[in-house]
C-alpha cells in the first residue's frame, strides 16, 4: 500500500489525474474481514485492486517495471532515470534503513523513491513517506534493496504513453463492470458486536489484538471510501451521492476514533459501535444501489 501513496502523490505532482483510476476503490467489507480480521493481514499488506500495472495507460502514462537480482547490477540505469528527472520506486529492507524505525530491529520490506544521485558524495536523494528528504549513501540503499525477497527486487519508473490524455470511455467501461460486479454481504458490520466479544469465528488472543485488527479494517473503509469519492468527483457524478460516500468514509473513520479511544480507557463501547455499523451498513447499501440503478438506466437509454 505505501508503495501506491508513493505512485500516487508522484503523478499527481507530474499532472496526471490519477483520481481517474480509483475508479475500483470501493473496497469490500467482506474481502476486509476475511483478510484483515480472519487472516489477520496488516493493512498494509492488504492486496488491493486499486493501481494496477495495466490502469496507468488509461491516463496516458506508461509504467515501466524492471527486474534484478542485485541493486549493483541496476545501479546504472538508476543513475540516468534520476539524472533525466525522473523518480524510480524501489523496496528495500527497513533494517538496512537508518531513518526507518525497524533500523537494525526488524526484517521489514518497505517502499521508496529515488530522486537524484550525488556523484561526488555517491548519495541518493531519497523520498519517503510523509515528508522524508534527505541525500542517503549508496552503500545503505544498495544493502537494503539488496536484502529485500526476491520477489520485491524491482523498480518501477514512469514516463509519458503514446497520448497524454486520459481514455475517459475506457475508464467509465472499467467502472461500470467493477460496480455491475460488486456485491458485499455486510458480515463484518452484522458480526461487529460478536468480534469485540471475542464470540466470532476467529479466536483473539486479547483486546489488544481485536483492537489492532478492527483498526486495520476502518481505516482501509474510511481510506477507500474517500479515495472513491475523488473518482466521483472526478467524473462529476451527483453530489447527493458523493457526499453519501464521503459519509461512509467519515463514519468509518469515526468508529476507528472509538475503538482507538476504548483501547486508552480499558473500555468496550460494544453498543455504540454496532449501532453506528449498522447506520453504515444502511449507507452502503444505499450507495451501491443507486450506483447500479444509474448504470443499468444509462445502459437502457442507448
Amino acid at each position: 500500500m505505501c508503495s501506491k501513496q508513493h505512485i500516487v502523490n508522484y503523478l499527481n505532482h507530474l499532472g496526471y489525474p490519477i483520481e481517474l483510476l480509483f475508479y475500483n476503490t470501493l473496497e469490500n467489507t467482506r474481502d476486509i474481514y476475511d483478510i484483515i480480521i480472519k487472516q489477520k493481514k496488516n493493512r498494509f499488506r492488504y492486496p488491493t485492486n486499486c493501481l494496477q500495472r495495466e490502469d496507468f495507460s488509461l491516463i496516458g502514462v506508461n509504467h515501466n517495471c524492471i527486474s534484478f537480482e542485485s541493486f549493483k547490477k541496476v545501479e546504472n540505469v538508476i543513475c540516468e532515470l534520476v539524472q533525466s528527472g525522473k523518480f524510480v520506486l524501489l523496496w528495500g529492507d527497513e533494517f538496512f534503513l537508518p531513518y526507518r524505525e525497524s533500523y537494525l530491529k526488524m526484517h521489514t520490506p518497505h517502499s521508496f523513491l529515488l530522486c537524484e544521485y550525488n556523484s561526488k558524495t555517491e548519495s541518493y536523494l531519497v523520498h519517503d513517506l510523509p515528508d522524508f528528504y534527505k541525500y542517503i549513501n549508496s552503500h545503505t540503499i544498495r544493502q537494503a534493496c539488496d536484502h529485500v525477497d526476491v520477489n520485491l527486487k524491482y523498480l518501477i519508473y514512469f514516463d509519458n504513453g503514446e497520448t497524454n490524455k486520459p481514455n475517459i470511455n475506457l475508464i467509465m467501461e472499467h467502472y461500470q463492470l467493477f460496480i455491475q460486479k460488486y456485491q458485499d454481504d455486510y458480515y463484518l458490520f452484522d458480526n461487529i458486536s460478536d468480534i469485540l466479544n471475542n464470540k466470532c469465528d476467529q479466536n483473539f488472543s486479547d483486546n489488544d489484538e481485536i483492537f489492532d485488527l478492527l483498526d486495520n479494517a476502518f481505516s482501509i473503509l474510511n481510506g477507500s471510501r474517500l479515495l472513491f469519492s475523488k473518482f466521483l468527483n472526478s467524473i462529476q457524478y451527483e453530489q447527493d451521492i458523493v457526499k453519501k460516500v464521503l459519509d461512509s468514509s467519515a463514519l468509518a473513520g469515526l468508529i476507528k476514533n472509538i475503538l482507538q479511544k476504548n483501547r486508552l480507557t480499558g473500555t468496550m463501547s460494544v453498543k455504540s459501535i454496532q449501532e453506528k455499523c449498522t447506520l453504515l451498513k444502511e449507507i452502503e447499501m444505499e450507495v451501491i444501489y443507486n450506483l447500479k440503478k444509474k448504470i443499468t438506466a444509462v445502459a437502457s437509454s442507448k
